[in-house]
C-alpha cells in the first residue's frame, strides 16, 4: 500500500497484505481500504478486554486502526471461510 494512501500506517501493511491474500479474486481494489465498502460492518468473534466486537462503517474501523501498534509478519495456515450468501 502506498504510504500516501489514507489508510496507510507503518507496521500495518503485513496485516493487510495477509487479509488481501485471503480475499484475492473476490474483491476489487489494490488495498484493504480500497476493497472495503464504506458501509461495511466488521464483527469479531474473539473477545479481548477493551476491544469492541463490532465496527460499523469502514471509517470507524480505520479510525480505530490509527491506534493499532502491533506488527504482524505472517499468518501460518491462513484459512478463509466464506459465509453462504455473503456479499464480497
Amino acid at each position: 500500500m502506498d504510504s500516501k494512501h489514507f489508510g496507510y500506517k507503518k507496521g500495518t501493511e503485513p496485516f493487510f497484505n495477509i487479509v488481501m491474500e485471503g480475499l484475492k479474486d473476490t474483491v476489487d481494489g489494490e488495498s484493504f481500504w480500497d476493497a472495503v465498502a464504506e458501509d461495511a460492518v466488521f464483527d469479531f468473534i474473539y473477545h479481548f478486554p477493551g476491544f469492541t466486537n463490532r465496527f460499523e462503517g469502514r471509517d470507524a474501523y480505520r479510525i480505530w486502526f490509527d491506534g493499532y501498534s502491533n506488527e504482524l509478519h505472517s499468518a501460518d495456515n491462513l484459512r478463509v471461510y466464506k459465509a453462504e450468501g455473503a456479499v464480497l
